[in-house]
This record gives C-alpha cells, structure tokens and sequence, in this order.
C-alpha cells in the first residue's frame, strides 16, 4: 500500500488536475493525504467540500512548519508501507501506483521513476535541457535494483517526484527543517545504511516548470552546502560528494555573503571541495572588506549582473 502525500499551497487548478490523474489509476492499493501548511481559508474550503470527491484526507497544520516540515508531518500521517510526496502542481500516469508497488515488492526500501518536464499549462517540455534523465545521467540506468545507491544519491540523481519510499525510512530520517529543497541532504543520509533502491525507467510522472513554484523564489543552496559538508562520505563515494559540492559551493557562497553570514562564506571558501579560482579570490577580497560593506557590495553586484542578463535575453 502506498500513502499519496500532497503539501499544498494556492493552486488549487493544480492541485484538481493532480488528483483526477489519481482518480485515474489503475491500481487502487493507495491513499492520499492533503496538507496545508500555510492558513488559506480558501484552500481549506475547498478541501473540506472535495475531499470527498476525489477521495482524500486533508489536514492542516496548527501552525506553519515550512517546505520539509510539511513533509514530515505528511509522513507522520502516513498509514501505508510506502509513501510519495509529489508537488500539487504535477501529474502522475494511470500506471504509477501499479508499476512503482509492483518493482518495490514487499522488499525494496525506495523505488523512483523517470520523468517528462511541462509547462504551467501542462504542455511537454520538449529538447536536451529538459530531459531529467540526461541531465542527471539517469539515462544510462538499467530497469531494476541499483547496484550503488548510495553514488547515486550524491550524484543527486534521485527525484522526490517520482518515488516512493519506505514510511519507516523517513520516519527514522526526517527531512531538515531548515532546507527548502531537503530531498537531496535526505537521501545521502538515509542510503547511507544499506539499502535497495530500484529504477523504473518509464516516465510516470509530470514535473511542472513555472514560476509560482515553491523553489523558484530560491534555493537556499548556502544552508543545503553546509548541510552536506557536514555529512560524512565512504571513501567510495567521496569524487561523487566533490563533484557535487565543487557544483554548488559557489552559489552557496555567494548567498551566505549576501545573507551577511561570513562566518559560513568564509567556512565554504576554507573548504577542501572548493576549487577556488577567481570567483574564490573575489569573494576573499569582499569578506576581507568586512561584513556589512561586503553583503551591501555583493548583493548590487548581483543586481547589475541580473539586470545585464535580462537584457541580452530580450535583445
């Protein structure tokens, strides 16, 4: 049995075409738990008249918990084996409930599936930068278990959407309450241990693309970056966790300078997965200015060089 987790905010179009593709499924061994973290009178009406529709229990917090503390609680509500959490804004195929429980068994402690990329209006996202599976070399998986999971969770490989997960496993490894994108932290801690992980190539799943996303306003790379570092890797798995941090430590960088944290910048800039180079000696020569001088300074800079790439985009 599977346990369907939605954290909603206001988009509740979304969220209606979401649950009339669960409607569809051809495989009925699930549930499916709404929560609503932030108060919205109107979301909570409509939950209340629609539960029963489209077959769904709907809570709501007492009081806000945040992207990954809604997660939690969506996993605290959990009454089945397994759990997905997909966004309110995505859709699944008729067969995902069917071809992810069949690949896990009574036996496999993660199963994820491909994905297409659409737009906000449900249109499919066609060419290479939208293909999830090569961007993050899933294309060269085989259907079945995989033989590291662990490599592969560093690679950050795994989606959140898409896959279903062991209730006991989340529950034993709550996602941090201090991200906003947690999935990634979460799995190199929970496949850490032992763990059986299963691919399933076929694409049963719609990840949206727009702008009222709920990362689109920011990642908070700096927190995730420190996040990671302080997460100890086997030796077999160390290029994967390099080549991983050597890709965010800069925009981590940069964010914790503009947050005014030099304490974190200059933790990030010290650290051994830092390849440095002259975007490290410019952030070394902001922080030498002091803290404040070098958030004021950075965050203009970042001004000018958004402003510049809007520019060229529309010439």
């Amino acid at each position: 049995m599977l346990t369907v987790g939605i954290p909603t905010v206001e988009r509740l179009g979304y969220l209606e075409e979401l649950l009339r593709t669960l409607q569809a499924q051809t495989d009925r061994r699930f549930e499916i738990v709404v929560s609503q973290d932030l108060d919205l009178p109107k979301v909570t009406e409509w939950c209340q008249e629609n539960a029963g529709r489209y077959n769904f229990r709907f809570k709501k917090n007492t009081c806000r918990q945040g992207l990954a503390g809604n997660w939690n609680s969506i996993v605290e509500a959990a009454q089945c084996t397994y759990t997905a959490i997909l966004g309110d804004d995505d859709r699944v195929s008729p067969t995902f409930v069917a071809e992810t429980l069949n690949a896990a068994g009574d036996h496999a402690d993660l199963v994820f599936c491909e994905q297409n990329t659409i737009d906000e209006n449900g249109c499919r996202l066609g060419g290479e930068q939208w293909d999830l599976a090569s961007r993050y070399g899933r294309n060269v998986l085989t259907s079945g278990p995989i033989a590291d999971p662990l490599a592969l969770a560093w690679r950050n490989a795994i989606p959140m959407t898409g896959s279903i997960i062991r209730t006991d496993l989340l529950r034993k490894h709550p996602f941090n309450t201090d991200l906003n994108t947690p999935e990634l932290e979460f799995f190199v801690r929970a496949l850490s241990e032992k763990s059986r992980v299963i691919y399933v190539p076929h694409r049963l799943v719609d990840y949206r693309m727009h702008g009222n996303s709920a990362t689109s306003t920011g990642l908070r790379n700096d927190r995730l970056v420190a996040a990671l570092m302080g997460i100890v890797a086997p030796p077999h798995v160390e290029r994967q966790k390099r080549q991983l941090l050597d890709h965010l430590l800069i925009n981590g960088i940069s964010r914790a300078v503009a947050a005014g944290n030099s304490q974190l910048a200059r933790r990030m800039l010290e650290s051994h997965y830092f390849s440095g180079g002259l975007r490290g000696t410019y952030f070394k020569a902001l922080l030498a200015l002091g803290t404040p001088l070098a958030s004021v300074i950075h965050r203009s800079v970042r001004t000018l060089k958004n402003r510049n790439h809007y520019r060229g985009a529309a010439v």
